[in-house]
């Protein structure tokens, strides 16, 4: 194999080139090192460690990311934001993970994690949770300790269900109707809700 030196490297457009031994002292700081169209060969241009700060650009490719499953209590830390803030709320706690905290439940095993909280003393805000076995969206109120809940479940025994928790349910956009025959007639399906007056409905006929 041929053993190509150079000082520059301008954009290249031609065929795959390899580089055996040593290193490439400036792709770390080269602007044709991070960006794909340039960097042809994946499995030695895109090493974490020659990444570098701000923002880089994909076109036409994928990044795959393969890791293992983490151990219990630890995670695989995906993105930190910093600075969020909402209607004068500091959110301090602001990240993306893959986890397993297994002593919490089964749908802490082996989970994606997102958290948009205040701090780590998770005082108010909200989550979002999935595995095979659970979807779980939850919101901790601030000025309070007032939990709303959705969970849809894999029960493992042929069933799964839709949990919902929370002190303040609001349920708009329901017509008005007498009984099960008009509201058939004003199109509710079997098993829909309506409502009758200020009760709510469900069709059974």
């Amino acid at each position: 194999m041929s053993t190509l030196k150079v000082n520059a490297i301008e954009p290249y457009s031609g065929g795959t080139v390899s580089i055996t031994g040593g290193t490439v002292d400036n792709a770390t700081s080269a602007s044709y090192a991070t960006s794909a169209s340039y960097a042809v060969n994946a499995g030695t241009a895109a090493t974490a460690v020659n990444l570098t700060s701000g923002d880089k650009v994909l076109s036409g490719g994928s990044i795959n990311q393969q890791f293992t499953a983490p151990g219990t209590f630890e995670q695989k830390l995906f993105t930190t934001v910093s600075g969020a803030t909402i209607s004068g709320k500091s959110y301090n706690n602001v990240t993306s993970y893959f986890g397993d905290a297994t002593p919490f439940g089964a749908n802490f095993s082996d989970y994606w994690g997102f958290e948009y909280y205040d701090g780590f003393g998770y005082n108010f805000g909200s989550e979002f949770d999935v595995n095979g076995k659970e979807v779980r969206m939850y919101t901790q109120a601030s000025g309070s300790f007032q939990v709303s809940e959705v969970k849809t479940t894999d029960n493992y025994n042929g069933t799964s269900q839709i949990s919902l928790t929370s002190p303040n349910i609001v349920v708009s956009g329901l017509n008005n109707y007498a009984d099960d025959s008009a509201a058939a007639a004003g199109g509710v399906k079997v098993n829909g809700l309506y409502r009758s007056g200020s009760q709510v409905m469900i069709r059974v006929s």
